[in-house]
């Protein structure tokens, strides 16, 4: 992976002085702190337009559980949930209030809880048919048993969608279980679509008598285990999805949501600028998400997948791996063979040529008894893009990671439309930079020559890698900037021009040994930034002052 100290985010004036030019986390410096920049080039780079609903087969999926549970709770800073099974007396009290079946036979009651430790209620995620199909929704219900909010998170028909509007579910706040809860009567039936209605209708009426009998009235269970909600669990997000209709937009913080935490070695960072509820749900998605890819890729871990591979080596039968070891290895083998071994997964001189993938099996096998992978040069970006899809699958649209160094942003920072990534120059103190990357997405990933004293090794020849001081990549996924970034320096200023013809998506700057100006190369039609080099003394102010 890149240098620790190779990429600076630089701060601007709009955050509070204590922040300004460095975001502490336990234990060391941030490698990398975060600025507003250059308005003006805006329209150069704008990111991605948003995926919409997914959908297939007619499935439309608007909101995840985080996403839910954000939704109707924004203020909440912490969440539990229980599974209730009602005893055959409690079915029969339910059924009787309802005046028909209670067809679940287990129901998971969410509680949520605000920064004073006060109860903001509780929430259930519930489905109703609707004409053919069900409608999954989720019933926040206030601690006096009134409705106070509801929100559609899957719907599975061609009509009557509009139910998931603003207008359809925002009559049913405030509603207890003394108003009628009967479409015609208290609820007004949306045109086109009253089997919906009906159906959402029915559903909330449910929710409130599971609360009012199991979890608050006088007959609620007192033997209840309540066990923290692990919002990042794998499966729990969906890439895709977006917010149910024109829900209202809670007011972001004043400032960014941080939080921090040793994953691979190293630090990871975050920093979001959302709801703070919401932003704290999404980070520890997206913490444990990686926690669980450093299960999986460890080289030094003996119950990872990759472990087992290695002491594979030299069988004859292929390895099945999960979907993330799989994918990542293929993109370390197409970034060694376009860039003719200068990156190599392999602890061994061209060793990636002996590593088969079977793609419809998802399967690998080392053909050497004497090979072994490392996925060091690109398991720590692969693990900040799922990071990002985790992070974007709840709701969070805008964000900065910084992993030991390599940087990752999620869209343009608030009010200008572009960060500035400053790259180190390796031959001066740190106080003085190259010049700065203008970016309003992808990632940033620095290698070089100077690295903690010692020198990258150039896997073709087992020796030291000394044509380029310092290369920094740009790349719209960060599992590729990483590797392309060790590939560039082994490659030098020969080798790295063929490269980046290779990966359009990418674009990379590189000092190379005795050079007096940087060389810029890549940047396709998909690339998504811009470099803009400095006077090697235009800056020399501390970390975090603002580039002239």
């Amino acid at each position: 992976m890149g240098s620790e100290a190779g990429v600076r985010v630089l701060c601007g004036s709009g955050m509070a002085p204590a922040a300004r030019g460095r975001w502490r986390a336990p234990g060391r410096r941030w490698g990398a702190v975060v600025v507003l920049g250059l308005c003006a080039l805006a329209a150069l780079c704008r990111p991605a337009a948003a995926q919409g609903p997914s959908a297939a087969g007619g499935e439309e999926v608007y909101l995840t559980l985080p996403q839910a549970l954000g939704e109707v709770f924004p203020e909440a800073v912490r969440f539990e949930q229980a599974e209730l099974r009602p005893s055959a007396e409690e079915r029969a009290r339910i059924e009787q209030r309802l005046g028909r079946r209670l067809y679940e036979p287990a129901v998971v009651v969410h509680r949520a809880w605000d920064a004073e430790q006060q109860l903001l209620g509780w929430a259930v995620v519930t489905e109703e048919i609707g004409k053919y199909r069900p409608i999954t929704f989720i019933v926040a219900v206030d601690p006096a048993g009134r409705v106070k909010d509801v929100a559609v998170m899957v719907y599975r028909e061609s009509i009557g969608a509009g139910v998931r509007r603003r207008r359809f579910l925002a009559q049913f706040i405030g509603k207890d279980l003394g108003a009628p809860l009967e479409l015609h009567r208290d609820v007004i039936n949306l045109s086109g679509a009253t089997l919906s209605s009906r159906a959402v209708t029915r559903g909330i009426k449910k929710v409130l008598v599971i609360v009012e009998e199991l979890v608050r009235g006088d007959r609620a269970r007192v033997d209840l285990r309540w066990r923290p909600v692990e919002l990042g669990a794998a499966g729990s997000a969906v890439p895709g999805a977006v917010r149910a209709g024109p829900r209202r937009q809670p007011a972001l913080a004043s400032g960014p949501v941080r939080r921090a935490r040793w994953r691979m070695g190293t630090w990871l960072e975050i920093a979001c600028w959302a709801e703070p509820a919401r932003a704290r749900l999404a980070m520890a998605a997206a913490f444990a998400e990686v926690a669980r890819l450093e299960a999986a890729l460890s080289h030094w871990r003996p119950d990872s997948e990759l472990s087992a591979l290695n002491r594979s080596a030299g069988q004859q039968r292929p390895l099945l791996l999960s979907p993330d070891t799989y994918t990542c290895l293929e993109l370390a083998v197409a970034v060694a063979r376009t860039s003719g071994g200068a990156f190599d997964p392999t602890l061994v001189p061209g060793g990636w040529q002996q590593l088969e993938l079977e793609p419809r099996r998802r399967a690998a096998r080392l053909g050497r008894p004497e090979l072994e992978l490392d996925l060091g040069g690109i398991g720590k970006g692969y693990a900040l893009d799922r990071a990002a899809a985790v992070l974007q699958a709840c709701g969070v649209r805008r964000a900065v990671l910084d992993f030991g160094g390599q940087l990752l942003v999620m869209g343009p920072p608030p009010g200008p439309l572009g960060w500035l990534v400053a790259v180190r120059d390796p031959r001066a103190p740190a106080d003085r930079v190259l010049g700065v990357w203008w970016l309003a997405g992808g990632s940033v990933a620095s290698s070089g020559s100077y690295e903690r004293g010692a020198h990258i090794v150039d896997p073709r020849r087992g020796q030291p890698a000394r044509g380029v001081e310092t290369a920094s990549v740009w790349a719209s996924s960060a599992a590729l900037a990483d590797a392309l970034a060790t590939a560039a320096v082994v490659a030098g200023p020969e080798g790295c021009p063929a490269l980046l013809e290779r990966w359009p998506q990418a674009r990379a700057v590189l000092l190379a040994a005795g050079a007096d100006t940087v060389q810029e190369l890549g940047g396709g039609p998909g690339a998504g930034a811009l470099f803009l080099p400095l006077p090697r003394a235009a800056v020399r102010g501390a970390a975090g002052e603002a580039v002239p």
